[in-house]
């Protein structure tokens, strides 16, 4: 009787975990699109933020030439 028991038990747990494992699969594979969507997002982000940088990177240059050169102009008059 109690080995009739026992395999009955382990079959209800093997298949509680099939369709968990089923469930979760799901689960898991929305998740996983929900990071590569963040993952694309993020990138995106980022790239636009480096694009904003270099722009401003070089127009902040420019502005240190002309200040170089005012201030060597300065230093040759004195």
């Amino acid at each position: 009787e109690r080995k009739g028991e026992r395999e009955k038990r382990r079959k209800v747990k093997e298949e509680k975990g099939r369709r968990g494992g089923k469930r979760q699969g799901k689960r898991e594979r929305e998740g996983a699109e929900r990071r590569k969507d963040f993952a694309r997002s993020f990138r995106r982000r980022s790239r636009d933020r480096d694009r904003e940088r270099a722009r401003g990177d070089r127009e902040r240059e420019t502005l240190t030439d002309r200040d170089q050169n005012r201030s060597s102009k300065r230093q040759k008059t004195k």
